[in-house]
């Protein structure tokens, strides 16, 4: 007989196990308020006691599965590296239901404005970090197929800093004049992230060497700054030298003596330690390396050559 029924609902644990009869559920229908859906309901059963003067029946067993997003327990966190070096953002989440749980990295260039998926995974890894990074911002979207995006991690910064690079040990090795064109020898110099430029000269004077940063946009001067270095290098005056043989004239006698020569191309001069025993004839040829000499009396004399100071040569 279907007629003065009364109803009470339940909810038990198991498919089998006794039920927990729910206040005021005495209707047909069992409605629970969505604000009472909670994860803590998934799996739970219910039934409904169905009873009049005759007696009473329960229905079958209907199961509540609730779907929730997962949780994340431990958030991104801040991170400061150097340039070219790696870096890893994690996130830690308990699952949600359903349990498979999705993770979407994403990064934002422009203070949070827009964001750019990235990875996925539980941690987001960048191999090889830029300057132009620093400042970048990183969050991970944790879900599942119910809710996609499910929930968003706190905001994590990346600050990247410039590698730093040495510039008081840069210096040249001071050279000698040597009639060549000659290289600078840069001490201090590191050719995977240097290079240099204004670095040879042939002739005796001081030049600035500059000594530039390869990479500037990650890397910098331990001043903070990346403008060019400027490296004094010194080449020397080497020493003029001149060299001739002994020679005998009779007096009377003209002579053409010849020297070595060693210097810029200057005048020469010629000396005699004894007047009137030998005198310098004429002009020192110094085309030819020769000096023109004429006895005059019997007699030793020292004949003195020098040069005057010049361009890539002491006196």
């Amino acid at each position: 007989n279907g007629t003065n029924l009364s109803y009470q609902w339940y909810k038990a644990e198991s498919s089998n196990g006794s039920g927990v009869a729910i206040d005021g559920a005495d209707t047909a229908t069992l409605r629970i308020a969505k604000e009472d859906v909670v994860k803590n309901l998934d799996g739970t059963y219910y039934y409904c006691n169905v009873s009049n003067t005759t007696g009473t029946v329960s229905s079958t067993r209907a199961k509540l599965t609730v779907y929730y997003e997962p949780e994340i327990t431990v958030q991104p966190e801040n991170k400061t590296v150097t340039a070219l070096e790696s870096v890893t953002f994690e996130v830690t989440a308990q699952n949600g239901n359903p349990s498979v749980t999705t993770y979407k990295w994403q990064v934002s260039e422009n203070d949070g404005n827009t964001w750019t998926t990235v990875g996925t995974g539980t941690s987001y890894t960048i191999d090889e970090v830029t300057y132009s990074m620093n400042g970048n911002q990183y969050r991970v979207l944790v879900g599942n197929s119910e809710y996609v995006d499910g929930v968003t991690s706190n905001v994590a910064t990346l600050t990247v800093n410039k590698i730093k690079v040495d510039s008081t040990s840069l210096s040249v090795t001071t050279t000698e004049y040597n009639g060549k064109e000659q290289t600078a020898n840069v001490n201090g110099f590191v050719e995977d992230i240097m290079e240099v430029t204004n670095n040879t000269m042939t002739n005796a004077g001081t030049k600035d060497v500059i000594v530039s940063l390869k990479d500037k946009d990650n890397y910098e001067w331990a001043d903070g700054k990346t403008e060019d270095k400027k490296v004094e290098w010194i080449i020397t005056k080497a020493t003029a030298e001149i060299s001739a043989s002994n020679v005998s004239v009779k007096a009377g006698d003209t002579i053409d003596v010849e020297f070595t020569y060693t210097g810029d191309t200057n005048n020469i001069t010629a000396t005699t330690s004894a007047e009137g025993t030998a005198i310098v004839v004429g002009e020192v040829d110094v085309v030819n390396n020769k000096v023109t000499i004429r006895g005059i009396a019997t007699g030793t004399a020292l004949i003195t050559l020098k040069a005057t100071e010049g361009t890539n040569y002491t006196a």
